[in-house]
């Protein structure tokens, strides 16, 4: 999307969303600045995880137990 403000500057931000044949979901933000952001989010036998470009991960297991996710 493109914004602009009163002084005629522009500015954009991008967004792009791949799912894998296994299901695993990436997204990612970038904007005309150079800034960019990442979001993976996949499951697995423990359960289901995000992992950021931060590198923040947050596992919620199929028993409920939060992992990671902010505590």
């Amino acid at each position: 999307s493109r914004s602009y403000d009163s002084e005629g500057n522009d500015y954009t931000v991008n967004t792009d969303t791949d799912v894998s044949a296994s299901g695993d979901i990436t997204s990612r933000t970038w904007d005309s600045e150079g800034n960019s952001y990442e979001v993976r989010t996949w499951t697995d036998s423990l359960g289901a995880h995000t992992r950021d470009s931060d590198g923040n991960e947050c596992i919620v297991t199929f028993s409920g137990q939060m992992i990671g996710c902010g505590e």
